[in-house]
């Protein structure tokens, strides 16, 4: 847990720390950067969509389309949109949609 009193408020996003995380617009919207391993975990934990390989998130979306498309992946028996995102030095950079 953060102690630092710098907030931000953005849709339903509200009173999370700044030093968690850093929004940034794109044109898909807005991505947020996580730079806490807690905080990642939090939200990993919370959305059934995501889960861990190594220090990646992986988002997946069932998609019986998947298979002809470039983000499909075949797992366990299903076919998935699938986006990886990367952990850097910074930390984690994630849409916003995914922070619950």
């Amino acid at each position: 847990m953060c102690r630092c009193t710098d907030t931000i408020l953005l849709d339903s996003l509200c009173g999370i720390c700044i030093e968690t995380l850093i929004i940034k617009p794109i044109y898909m919207g807005v991505i947020m950067l996580i730079k806490s391993l807690e905080k990642m975990e939090e939200i990993v934990k919370n959305d059934k969509s995501l889960s861990w390989r190594g220090w990646d998130v992986v988002h997946r979306i069932p998609n019986p389309t998947a298979w002809s498309k470039p983000d499909g992946a075949f797992v366990k028996g299903r076919w998935y949109i699938q986006k990886i995102f990367a952990v850097t030095t910074e930390g984690w950079e994630i849409p916003n949609k995914l922070v619950r």
